[in-house]
């Protein structure tokens, strides 16, 4: 008898990796209107996800970034006499597990069994830390 092979695609368990950069920003009291561009500071953070099978993952990130205020940018002069600044770090851990509703592999072409894309829903931890710097 010919043995016959299934060239169907499979799934393994597989990690990932990934990195992210971004903007801070903080709007409050010593930044009353949109000074976005003026106060923008670098954010970034790094991803780690093990894929179990098609729809369940875990998922690890790390970030940080730093925030700014300064009440010399107001333009509001009871807000300059105030004279208030502040710097803070913000650092944050998460853990989550993601359930995938469709069976989801990255470049998954084959129709009716991987699919590139899927909604999904999750549920997770986070811890953050806020290193406050007044000036």
């Amino acid at each position: 008898m010919d043995e016959q092979r299934c060239s169907c695609p499979t799934f393994l368990p597989h990690k990932e990796i990934g990195f992210w950069v971004g903007g801070s920003h903080y709007m409050g009291d010593l930044n009353e209107r949109f000074a976005f561009l003026n106060i923008v500071r670098p954010a970034g953070g790094v991803i780690f996800q093990h894929n179990f099978n098609e729809r369940w993952s875990w998922r690890n990130t790390a970030g940080y970034g730093r925030i700014y205020g300064n009440d010399k940018y107001s333009e509001l002069q009871n807000y300059q006499e105030r004279n208030l600044h502040f710097r803070s770090d913000i650092a944050e851990i998460n853990s989550q597990f993601v359930f995938n509703f469709l069976p989801y592999q990255i470049g998954g072409e084959t129709p009716g069994f991987i699919f590139p894309f899927s909604p999904y829903m999750f549920g997770d931890w986070a811890c953050i830390i806020l290193i406050r710097k007044p000036n």
